[in-house]
């Protein structure tokens, strides 16, 4: 009886690793890495478009278009910033408390794990007002874009305010 249910186990494990290993690339595969699918030049593409999109996110918060702003987060969005971890609803509700008087946004590094996401970092200057408190200063952002139904959706935006560097 130890004998079967051994062989029966053992069988099953063998069919289970047996299943769930690759198939062997062969020529006629038509699946690819992302980096073998995309080109240098769509590439370059892809990146102005998602920056563009960045920068349009800083130009409706600006002009505070809550509702442009809210249907340019996807499904799940998160932003992280010095006042907690908002969803995508109060990331827009809480708009219209920022004024935001001027920014520059630079030094942009984009990286496409997929053809369909993208992680972007910059440097960021802001200068705004918070309920009243006006404050200034160098932040470093992130954010990771994917592209959903055809468009390019914000999944997370995260900001972090620059400390000022010692020198040595």
């Amino acid at each position: 009886m130890k004998r079967t249910y051994v062989a029966i186990l053992l069988l099953a494990a063998f069919t289970l690793c047996a299943c769930s290993t690759p198939p062997a690339p062969s020529s006629a595969s038509t699946a690819a890495t992302p980096a073998a699918t995309v080109s240098a030049a769509t590439t370059a593409e892809l990146e102005k478009t998602v920056i563009d999109h960045e920068k349009k996110m800083w130009e409706l918060a600006k002009g505070k278009q809550v509702q442009e702003y809210r249907n340019a987060l996807a499904p799940g969005y998160r932003g992280v910033g010095v006042d907690g971890i908002k969803d995508a609803d109060k990331d827009a509700q809480n708009l219209p408390t920022y004024d935001i008087k001027e920014y520059a946004l630079s030094d942009f590094n984009t990286t496409f794990p997929n053809q369909d996401t993208a992680v972007i970092t910059y440097m960021g200057t802001m200068t705004a007002t918070t309920k009243g408190v006006t404050s200034s200063g160098k932040l470093y952002a992130s954010s990771v874009w994917a592209k959903q139904n055809g468009d390019w959706k914000c999944v997370l935006y995260s900001a972090t305010k620059a400390e000022p560097q010692s020198k040595k």
